[in-house]
C-alpha cells in the first residue's frame, strides 16, 4: 500500500510538473519570461470547457525485478476551464483547472480501456486509502490547493503539429511543460488531444525506488488529454 500511495501521488505531481525538490516559487504570476502565461484581448475568441467530454489519465508503471509485486495504475481527473483563440494570429492559448477533488485512482472502467497492462480491478479499500494519501497534507494537500492550474505560455504550430508550452501550479509553486498536442476546429467548437510522456527526472523529482532498487516507479509516465470546448457567444 506504501509503495503504491507514493507512486499514485508522484504521478498526479508529474501531471502538472510541480512539487519537485527545488522548484521555482512564482507568488502569483512570475516576471520571468520564459514562464509569462498568455495574456488575451478581449476581442479573443473563447470556447469553454465541457467537462463531460474532457479529462485527463496518466498511466504509471512499475519496472524492477520485482515488479510483480507492484501494479501499474490508471489515475484519471477531470479538466475544465477556457480555451482562447487570438483574432489576429489564431494562436490558440488556454487557462485550465483540475480539480483535486475529481481525482479517481483506477477506476475499473479506465483500467478495462486500458487492456494488458493494466489486469483485473484493485480493491476499493485499496483505491480510496491510496488516493486519500495522495490528496492529504503530506502530498497534493487537497484541502489547502484544492486544483492544478495550468496556463499556457506560448502556442506554435497548427493542426497535428502543435506545440504547447504552459505553466503549471500546485501547492503554490509553478514550473514550465512543454508537450505536442493536436488542435481541430469543428462546427461545434474546437478539440485538443495530447499523448505524451514526462519523465520524472527532468522535473526534478527520483522515482520512488524500494527494496533495494527491486521494485520501482518507471521514470517515465504517460499523460493523456482529451478536451472539447464550445464557443462562447
Amino acid at each position: 500500500m506504501a509503495v503504491r500511495a507514493v507512486a499514485l501521488g508522484l504521478s498526479v505531481a508529474l501531471l502538472a510538473g510541480c512539487i519537485a525538490p527545488g522548484a521555482k516559487q512564482f507568488p502569483g504570476r512570475s516576471s520571468d519570461s520564459t514562464a509569462a502565461v498568455h495574456e488575451f484581448s478581449a476581442e479573443a475568441t473563447r470556447y469553454e470547457v465541457t467537462t463531460e467530454d474532457s479529462g485527463i489519465r496518466l498511466k504509471v508503471y512499475r519496472e524492477g525485478p520485482l515488479a510483480r509485486l507492484g501494479h501499474n495504475h490508471v489515475i484519471t481527473a477531470r479538466v475544465q476551464g477556457v480555451l482562447y483563440r487570438d483574432p489576429r494570429t489564431g494562436e490558440p492559448g488556454f487557462r485550465l483547472e483540475i480539480p483535486l477533488d475529481s481525482v479517481e485512482v483506477d477506476p475499473a472502467d479506465a483500467r478495462q480501456e486500458e487492456g494488458g497492462d493494466f489486469p483485473g480491478e484493485i480493491p476499493a479499500p485499496a483505491r480510496q486509502g491510496t488516493r486519500d494519501n495522495m490528496l492529504g497534507p503530506g502530498l497534493l494537500d487537497a484541502g489547502r490547493w484544492p486544483v492544478i492550474r495550468i496556463e499556457s505560455i506560448r502556442v506554435s504550430g497548427t493542426g497535428p503539429r502543435t506545440r504547447v508550452m504552459a505553466l503549471a501550479t500546485l501547492r503554490g509553486t509553478s514550473r514550465p511543460l512543454e508537450f505536442p498536442a493536436t488542435v481541430s476546429d469543428g462546427p461545434s467548437g474546437l478539440s485538443v488531444t495530447a499523448d505524451f510522456q514526462v519523465r520524472q527526472t527532468d522535473l526534478g523529482l527520483v522515482p520512488m525506488s524500494v527494496l533495494g532498487g527491486g521494485l520501482r516507479v518507471r521514470d517515465a509516465v504517460d499523460v493523456e488529454v482529451r478536451l472539447f470546448a464550445r464557443s462562447v457567444p
